[in-house]
């Protein structure tokens, strides 16, 4: 008894695969406004200006702008070379069999009318764009929380270091008098 197995789309068959269309540009800072600095109003009135932390990569200085990358998937012209099974998934490739490298779609990204595709491209545009803007909601609630704790903290820090420097002066001012007064 010999089983077998049916693959979905035939070496050499042309398909439509869902394209990995994406833009990458910079855009003036959501935050700042191109700025690189954020005023902050306390409940007392005291007005504080803090570095944007929204457009400053990891410890760096802000930029001003932020990188923005949108997602618009196409349908794209594909005809396989190569076909691999993993347990019950097919992948395809473009690459000839010999390529050491290669880039492979799952069979479910892959088509053989072209609206089928458009419609799935669509689909993955719109998860996209939600995934975004998600990412985007957790980005500024997290950069504002450390922008609030950033203002408490260097205002307590200046506070702290101001006491300092009177204790500073307050002891320069007896040493000199203890000089003076031998």
């Amino acid at each position: 008894m010999s089983a077998t197995i049916s693959i979905p789309f035939a070496i050499g068959q042309q398909l439509w695969a869902i394209g990995n269309g994406h833009n990458e540009e910079w855009v003036t800072c959501p935050e700042c406004a191109g700025t690189k600095v954020l005023t902050l109003v306390k409940g007392s009135g005291e007005i504080v200006e803090l570095s944007c932390n929204y457009c400053a990569p990891g410890c760096e200085s802000p930029r001003g702008v932020v990188r923005e990358v949108t997602f618009d998937c196409q349908p794209t012209p594909f005809t396989p070379k190569r076909v691999e099974m993993s347990g019950r998934e097919f992948r395809y490739s473009e690459s000839s069999p010999d390529a050491l490298a290669y880039q492979t779609y799952a069979a479910s990204e892959l088509f053989e009318d072209r609206e089928a595709c458009a419609v799935a491209c669509e689909a993955r545009n719109a998860e996209y764009r939600a995934n975004a803007e998600r990412q985007e909601i957790v980005n500024l609630s997290s950069k504002r929380k450390n922008l609030e704790h950033s203002s408490h903290y260097w205002t307590t820090r200046l506070r702290q270091l101001e006491r300092d420097v009177e204790i500073v002066r307050r002891r320069i001012t007896v040493i000199k008098e203890s000089k003076a007064a031998k």
